[in-house]
This record gives structure tokens, C-alpha cells and sequence, in this order.
């Protein structure tokens, strides 16, 4: 033990504590901050934004099924094919970020519908993301049924 100045009794051996629990620290904070800025950079470059490696898909809710689809600059057509067991009259097609089509037009079972809805979806080459929803009437029914869906295409 020694005497400091002001008179406190301190010990040598906590002033190397001291340095060793600085120097540990230092040392992780170091690398804690390289790792942040590592992340930081590869989340600048796109590294972690899955919807550019995300593959192209239009799905839609059974009993329809959407068979083909195809977007670009101006427009949105969708081949949407008809799986209830009986006619169905839609009476709204909307794809979010382009719009809706209220036309009602009449799809026998089994066949396809095509629609195409003009809008303006992004740049050629971006990602588009939409959301589809789609009301029809069965034949014979009374209530009007909702299925729902989503498209994500590049726009060509």
C-alpha cells in the first residue's frame, strides 16, 4: 500500500485492474465498432434488400389461379384462370400501385380471364410489388366472395 497525494491509501495492484479491465474493453469496443460499420456498408449496398433477389410470382388465392402475368412501364396484364366449379361474374380486379378494372365481364369454369390495367408501375428494370384483389359473383349465388393475391415482377 502507498499514500497518494490528498491522502488516500491506495493499492498498487488496483491501478493494474484497472488498466487491464481499460484494455479489454478498448479492445471489444474496437471491434464492435468495425463490426457496425461492416453491416452498415453492406446494408448501403443493397446486401440485406431480398426484393432484388427475389424471384417473379403472381399468385392468387384458390379457386382462381393466376397463370400468366407480365408488367412493364405503362400496364399490368394478368391471365387469370377460373377453378370454382361454375361461371363467376367479376365485378372488381384491383392491383395495388396500379389501379382497378370494374368492368364485370362473365369467366366460364375453366377458362381464362385477361386483363390488362394501364398505370404506371415504375422504371424498366425496377421491382414491382402489388397486391391483387379480386370480387366476383358465382353463378346463381347472391353474395358477392373476395379472393386476394399478390404479383411481384420487374417491370420489362
Amino acid at each position: 500500500m502507498y499514500l497518494e497525494k490528498g491522502g488516500r491509501v491506495m493499492n498498487k495492484n488496483m491501478n493494474r485492474k484497472g488498466q487491464a479491465s481499460m484494455e479489454f474493453l478498448m479492445t471489444y469496443g474496437w471491434a464492435i465498432l468495425a463490426a457496425v460499420l461492416a453491416i452498415g456498408v453492406l446494408g448501403y449496398y443493397g446486401v440485406f434488400s431480398p426484393g432484388s433477389s427475389l424471384p417473379d410470382t403472381c399468385l392468387v388465392n384458390p379457386p382462381l389461379t393466376c397463370g400468366e402475368y407480365y408488367v412493364d412501364a405503362s400496364s399490368v396484364r394478368l391471365i387469370i384462370q377460373n377453378g370454382a366449379g361454375t361461371s363467376i361474374n367479376v365485378t372488381n380486379l384491383t392491383v395495388s400501385g396500379c389501379g382497378s378494372d370494374t368492368s364485370g365481364f362473365v369467366v366460364a369454369d375453366g377458362t381464362e380471364m385477361d386483363v390488362t390495367l394501364t398505370c404506371s408501375p415504375g422504371a424498366v428494370g425496377d421491382k414491382f410489388n402489388g397486391d391483387i384483389t379480386l370480387k366476383y359473383l358465382r353463378s346463381g349465388k347472391a353474395i358477392i366472395e373476395t379472393v386476394t393475391g399478390d404479383i411481384r415482377a420487374t417491370i420489362q
